[in-house]
């Protein structure tokens, strides 16, 4: 991950907190971008791309053929990224479009953000404030965009992979989670609307639960503000810290039995005496993700259109996959099996 994200870019700092400033104007600048209402806009776009990648899925697996989640996910996730927040559009194309229809900005209040009526999708709001604030040049909106594509495409390809393939080693979770999405939101050919997605609280224990034990992000990094105690020992202020999300979520002080997969982990009464830094994910405090609830909504559609067409069965064992902590964590390979449930 970049320090400029998830901790304080060493190249910008030159001893002062100018990267601290930085993130706080620009952390201001991108979350309205987030708000819920936009996140429930997104609703019909995410049906929509779920239920391609379903078809996808149906075309590479058909004559019971097994496929490899690396080699097929990631293209869903990028997809999704393009038809939400825009981040495939050339730059320059949508500013000139916005040159020729000033319209299309609508009024942002600069200070506040507050104005619920002003809310933006991501890459207008960005030009917004390179064209009427002037807070950003283009090199500030491509550094953005690049790093939101990343951040938004291959983490979450990372965590639902390894979802996919978990349900695939568990049929008893798998038929519960079906259940629970037949519930709400009815068969694959019904849209998906926010209210139904919100219901799926079992599917969401089970995404947390999968991002416990793989975390897509592992690592990242902290400069101490002040001095600290740890273990016994002092450590200074100043000091660059590599916090480790997998550590605190093995940790069977807080997650008896941390190796089994158990998504009732994060009902409401064992969440709610568990330490709030015990389970990281999306890191936390101040600079946690910003795009954390966007991450879980995206899982929620893409899963529950998968659960509703298929049947999945994961060839490998939990303790054959060989882990490779790259930019995020990965695996050699998944291999699953989804086989077509019988129609309605």
């Amino acid at each position: 991950m970049r320090d400029r994200v998830f901790g304080i870019d060493k190249s910008e700092t030159n001893g002062c907190s100018s990267s601290d400033v930085k993130w706080k104007k620009r952390r201001r600048i991108l979350t309205p971008a987030f708000h819920f209402k936009i996140l429930e806009s997104f609703v019909p776009g995410l049906d929509h791309k779920s239920k391609l990648f379903v078809k996808l899925l149906e075309e590479r697996t058909s004559g019971n053929r097994s496929v490899n989640l690396w080699d097929i996910v990631p293209v869903c996730t990028l997809d999704i990224i393009g038809v939400t927040y825009g981040g495939i559009q050339v730059i320059e194309g949508r500013k000139s479009e916005l040159v020729q229809n000033p319209a299309l900005l609508g009024t942002v209040d600069p200070e506040s953000m507050t104005n619920l009526n002003n809310k933006k999708p991501f890459l207008d709001l960005l030009l917004y404030h390179h064209m009427v604030t002037g807070e950003l040049t283009l090199e500030d909106i491509e550094d953005e965009v690049n790093t939101f594509l990343f951040e938004g495409h291959d983490t979450t390809a990372s965590g639902l992979s390894f979802t996919i393939y978990l349900l695939g080693l568990h049929p008893d979770i798998q038929e519960k989670v079906r259940s629970e999405v037949l519930e709400h939101l009815g068969p694959l050919e019904q849209p998906m609307t926010p209210e139904g997605l919100k219901e799926l609280r079992y599917l969401e224990m089970v995404i947390k639960e999968s991002l416990r034990l793989y975390p897509p992000v592992m690592h990242f990094s902290r400069e101490l503000q002040s001095d600290i105690e740890l273990g016994g020992k002092k450590i200074p202020k100043g000091v660059v810290i590599a916090v480790l999300p997998m550590g605190f979520h093995l940790n069977p002080t807080y997650f008896p039995r941390p190796e089994i997969f158990d998504p009732e982990r994060f009902n409401l009464e064992n969440s709610k005496k568990r330490h709030p830094f015990a389970y990281i994910p999306f890191s936390v405090g101040p600079r946690n993700c910003i795009g954390q609830k966007f991450a879980m909504l995206e899982m929620k559609a893409v899963l529950a259109s998968i659960v509703r067409r298929f049947s999945i069965k994961s060839r490998d064992h939990i303790d054959r996959l060989i882990l490779i902590p790259e930019v995020v964590l990965r695996t050699n390979e998944l291999i699953v099996n989804f086989q077509p449930l019988p129609s309605n």
